[in-house]
Order: C-alpha cells, then sequence, then structure tokens
C-alpha cells in the first residue's frame, strides 16, 4: 500500500487570492472611514459658523455693529466697555486635515484673510473708515455637502456693504460668481441685502 507523502494546506496561489481580497476590503474600510471623519469635520465646522455667528449677532445688538474681527479682546473702540468675550466665550478652532483646504480661488487664501481660529472673517461697511454694518464669515469644508445649500454664496467685496471697516481683515471668495464648488460655506448677515443695518 502506498504512502500519500504531501501535505493538505494552502498553495501560493491561494495564499496571494486570500491576501489580495482582504487588502480590497481593508481599502473599503479605510476610504469610509476617511470619508466619514471629512463629513463630521465638515459638521463640527458648520456648528462653529453657527455659533459665532449668534455671538456676533448679540454683539451688534449691544454695540450697534458687528466686530471688526474675532477675537475675545474686540470691542471696535464703540461698545462701553464690552467685549465680543461678554458674548462668546472661547474662539471656536477649526478642525485640522491632514491637507491644506483653504484653497480657494486658484490659490491658497492670504494669511491676511485668514482668522487665527481657520475660519475666514471680514467686517464690511460702506467706507474703509467707516462702521462694521455687516460682515462675512466662511469655513471651507472638505467635501461637498448638503450643507452648501444652506449657505449664502457671496462674492467677495459685494453688495452695499462692499469695503472692509475700519481694523478688519481682507473679504476673501471669488471676486465673481461664487459656487459651492469652491466647498466655501460662507454668510453675511441676515440684513445684508437689504441694507438696513447702517443708520441713516
Amino acid at each position: 500500500m502506498k504512502e500519500n507523502n504531501y501535505r493538505k494546506g494552502f498553495t501560493l496561489i491561494e495564499l496571494m487570492i486570500v491576501v489580495t481580497i482582504i487588502t480590497i476590503l481593508l481599502g473599503i474600510v479605510i476610504a469610509s472611514t476617511q470619508k466619514q471623519k471629512s463629513n463630521a469635520r465638515d459638521r463640527v465646522r458648520a456648528a462653529d459658523i453657527n455659533t459665532i455667528r449668534l455671538a456676533i449677532e448679540e454683539y451688534k445688538l449691544h454695540c450697534g455693529e458687528y466686530p471688526n474681527k474675532i477675537e475675545l479682546s474686540t470691542n471696535n473702540g464703540h461698545c462701553n466697555g464690552l467685549t465680543l468675550k461678554d458674548f462668546l466665550s472661547n474662539i471656536p478652532v477649526a478642525p485640522l486635515n491632514s491637507k491644506s483646504i483653504l484653497t480657494g480661488d486658484g490659490g491658497k487664501y492670504h494669511n491676511s484673510e485668514i482668522d487665527g481660529s481657520g475660519y475666514l472673517y471680514a467686517g464690511l461697511s460702506t467706507t474703509g473708515t467707516g462702521k462694521c454694518y455687516d460682515y462675512h464669515i466662511a469655513a471651507e469644508l472638505e467635501r461637498k455637502s448638503s450643507l452648501l445649500s444652506k449657505d449664502h454664496d457671496f462674492n467677495k467685496n459685494s453688495g452695499k456693504y462692499n469695503t472692509i471697516c475700519n481694523g478688519s481683515k481682507a473679504d476673501f471668495g471669488r471676486s465673481s460668481d461664487e459656487s459651492d464648488g469652491s466647498l466655501l460655506y460662507d454668510f453675511r448677515s441676515s440684513s445684508s441685502n437689504v441694507g438696513v443695518n447702517e443708520p441713516k
């Protein structure tokens, strides 16, 4: 009787197939996880923008104008000792991303446009020495999402209040046709279209 001398096991080809399948599955899981992480960071950015907007609207109610910059010590010089810190306990900081996302308008935003928090903000007026009767605030998102259907999509230097107010950073965005393709989640004040912010 002849003995069977080979052992049962996987061939090299079978092992390669198993390793390939596992690699593909891992790639799918990692890609899905990265997408979920970037979506979560974008939701945080949107929530931060809304938090800042609520604070600067409160500031406007008490001070008669919007802050010229998003810094806790800001009082624009006309606010009876109140500062932005009286309405916002801390400035939210944009979540970090593995790549630079502030790349709108064909290149990176200038340092003069980026707030230290990673968000963009400009106080706006009708003249460079005027009070801040409007504002433009934004975060650049990582992914196209339904958030972009809820923003304002303003071009820089547009509308009645098209000049930065005294002490503010430069306005930002495209100079024409600001589109959601830029992933810029931006807002102006609710009355900026009708011009009711500025006293007669």
